[in-house]
């Protein structure tokens, strides 16, 4: 559900919160012929990279507002057909900024990333019902209950994209749970285009 945020309340989130960038991977069509056939379809027309680049643009346009950030991925993983690391490189706009990555996230992990003083995480990223909300110790969903931690958790809503699956009622069943009163989304762009 969307929360309204004062800008007092938003500055104090760039300045105090810890905000997480989800699987900024620069070439994501790449891992896809990786994945489980039928998984990971997408809408015809649409190349997932381009997609990407969309929030990725904002993300990075947005960058130099926020004190912390963390990026969790992948920057590789091992194929176990071919026996090979494949990489899975970042966005260069955020290779700046610490990962953690989801292979090597265990509990408490994320604990040691915490600004002084956190007690709010600011999601964004790929893809917003899927890692965003569901990765294993660090997704909203799993945070605080996985961690023994009681962080204020948000999702940047201009900042986070969801999955462009080409079944319609998927894509809208997702946008139905953005109105769940357990899912808390804020506006961070005032000029959105």
């Amino acid at each position: 559900m969307l929360q309204q945020l004062t800008l007092t309340e938003r500055n104090n989130l760039h300045e105090n919160a810890l905000w997480i960038i989800m699987d900024p991977w620069v070439n994501q069509s790449e891992l896809l012929k990786y994945a489980i056939p039928g998984t990971v379809d997408i809408l015809p027309g649409y190349n997932i990279n381009d997609w990407n680049k969309i929030w990725a643009d904002r993300i990075a346009d947005y960058l130099p507002r926020v004190k912390n950030w963390l990026v969790i991925t992948d920057l590789g993983y091992h194929d176990i057909v071919t026996k090979k690391e494949i990489l899975s490189p970042i966005d260069p706009r955020f290779s700046h900024l610490p990962v953690i990555e989801h292979r090597y996230m265990k509990k408490d992990l994320i604990c040691q990333h915490l600004p002084k003083d956190c007690t709010s995480i600011v999601y964004t990223g790929f893809h917003e019902h899927m890692c965003v909300l569901r990765r294993p110790y660090i997704g909203y969903n799993n945070i605080n209950k996985e961690n023994n931690i009681n962080l204020d958790k948000y999702i940047a809503l201009e900042l986070t994209c969801h999955w462009p699956s080409p079944d319609l009622k998927i894509r809208l069943e997702k946008q139905s749970l953005r109105r769940r009163p357990d899912y808390k989304y804020i506006r961070v762009l005032d000029d959105i285009k």
